[in-house]
């Protein structure tokens, strides 16, 4: 039986440490890497940016996503998508069938919200004296909830792709800041990670 130090220490080897600024795009790039590299651990970290460029400058992120790019020696930067903050109502609810919100609008409603929203954070806390945010921190919870309930909640353009088959729709947020442009940042030694090199098998 392989000792537990060496277990640990394996695991510590073939596991990628990922960093991004939302969780629809983590949850995308997991899905990712995991199909491109089996076997391989995936470490997810949601935070804002700002700590997410320290760490990935000083290595502890082998990827990082980004509302900026990075710049810096053996660092590659590129812009991969651009996230539209969104309610997701249900088809019932009496703003259902507006091409565009304001939170605002939103004002005295219950809102379900995925608990760690990285630099998504910072647009909606200036509204939590309007609307009632019921925060959940596991995503299988949280997507339960869409399925059984009929509260509107926070989502986006990319995480609306995620979502399970519900009736509902998803509406634009349309606040200032509602939009972030998201850059995936590579150092040149890990671009074997986007060019599809399984690192497990790397001698």
């Amino acid at each position: 039986r392989m000792p537990e130090q060496l277990l640990a220490y394996a695991k510590q080897l073939y596991t990628l440490h990922i960093g991004s600024c939302a969780p629809a795009p983590a949850w995308f790039l997991t899905q990712e890497m995991t199909e491109r590299f089996p076997g391989l651990n995936v470490d997810i970290t949601v935070e804002h940016s700002d700590k997410l460029v320290e760490g990935f400058l000083d290595g502890r992120y082998q990827l990082v996503i980004t509302k900026e790019a990075i710049s810096g020696d053996g660092v590659q930067s590129s812009l991969q998508a651009r996230e539209q903050l969104s309610i997701f109502l249900p088809r019932s609810h009496p703003l259902a069938d507006r091409e565009g919100l304001c939170f605002s609008d939103l004002k005295g409603e219950s809102v379900l919200c995925f608990q760690n929203l990285g630099d998504w954070e910072d647009v909606l806390r200036p509204t939590m004296q309007q609307i009632h945010f019921i925060y959940q921190t596991d995503r299988q919870s949280f997507i339960q909830l869409l399925q059984a309930s009929h509260l509107p909640s926070i989502a986006s353009n990319l995480a609306s792709k995620t979502a399970p088959e519900v009736k509902r729709v998803n509406v634009p947020l349309l606040d200032e800041g509602t939009q972030m442009d998201l850059y995936l940042s590579v150092h040149e030694k890990d671009r074997y990670l986007l060019d599809g090199d399984n690192p497990t098998k790397r001698k």
